[in-house]
């Protein structure tokens, strides 16, 4: 196995799950790495294969139901030895690394209040027992609430990918170089969480890149903000979510910013609303921004809901944050 994969100096197990119906084996490998290295090159070399951190979708019952077949993992990468579980608090920044869970961040005195506020929508506390930080931003989901939430804090991530491109968006920190015998080149970066979105389907190398930290900077811990998510029951995920920081008051805003999700493939700023609020002021009337935010939501009709509903409420609710953060509800 170790020749197999280029002498990776990994623990590794072999099993096989039950075969379900229609012939799928879930899971034939699951590897165990004790460095961010050894993982970025157990996902590189083998084929169909994942990172494991908190495990809530590689887990779920339901997981060949949830992941089109052309997408599903075969072969797990552990992430539950690498030492990213930390959450400091330094004079520039909020650093929280990848395998912090929805709960620990919860009971962290270090973590911002907005933050708080916005983990805590997950209201199933097995859930957020499980749940990462880092597997919240790689899902990039429409309606991660976390993923929202960091936008709106201009979050940047650090990163370790196989390759480094001059192309590439993002602050090199560092690269191995010329890869030794057995292993590969890797390198590790720092990009916006807004690049990541934007990139994954587009960088080389960034659909593979294992998130390893997100730093907020410490001011946003001093704007005032509001969340607000709609969902079907409390123990739901959202549907739909806004989050808004602003620095000022509504007779002069300095600075705001605006993120939703469920409004498209995933979390998204609503820079165009930001930028008229910076330019011409709060409305006098919610109405007014409602119908300003409303053409801006690119929302898709499912199972919880038509697209014309969900834009309705989406640009409600962001209206509706807004005016609470600017003390104005």
């Amino acid at each position: 196995m170790e020749q197999f994969l280029g002498v990776l100096e990994a623990r590794v197990t072999k099993f096989a799950l039950p075969v379900l119906p229609g012939g799928f084996v879930l899971f034939k490998e699951f590897h165990q790495p004790s460095s961010a290295q050894e993982a970025v090159g157990l996902r590189h070399n083998l084929l169909r294969a994942a990172y494991l951190g908190g495990g809530t979708i590689l887990n779920a019952l339901d997981y060949e139901k949830m992941v089109p077949e052309e997408f599903r993992a075969e072969c797990l990468v552990s992430l539950e030895s690498l030492p990213v579980r930390q959450i400091e608090l330094t004079s520039e920044e909020l650093v929280i690394g990848a395998m912090v869970t929805h709960q620990e961040m919860l009971e962290s005195e270090q973590v911002f209040p907005v933050l708080k506020e916005i983990v805590g929508q997950m209201r199933n506390r097995n859930i957020r027992n499980m749940a990462t930080v880092g597997g919240n931003i790689a899902l990039r989901s429409s309606n991660g609430n976390i993923s929202v939430g960091l936008l709106a804090m201009d979050a940047n991530i650090e990163i370790m990918l196989p390759q480094c491109e001059a192309s590439s968006a993002g602050e090199v920190l560092e690269n191995s170089g010329q890869a030794q015998p057995g292993k590969i080149n890797v390198c590790r970066k720092v990009l916006s969480l807004a690049q990541y979105l934007e990139g994954v389907e587009t960088v080389p190398g960034l659909k593979e890149a294992l998130i390893l930290k997100v730093h907020i900077p410490r001011a946003i811990g001093e704007m005032r903000f509001a969340t607000r998510c709609y969902r079907r029951t409390a123990n739901d995920i959202s549907i739909l979510s806004a989050d808004v920081l602003v620095k000022g008051t509504a007779g002069h805003i300095e600075d705001i910013r605006l993120a939703m999700g469920g409004i498209a493939r995933h979390a998204a700023r609503l820079t165009d609303i930001e930028n008229m609020l910076l330019e011409q002021g709060l409305p006098k009337d919610r109405d007014e921004l409602v119908s300003a935010i409303r053409p801006l939501l690119h929302t898709v009709s499912d199972v919880r809901g038509s697209a014309e509903f969900k834009r309705e409420v989406g640009a409600q609710i962001a209206a509706w944050s807004v005016y609470k953060a600017l003390g104005q509800i």
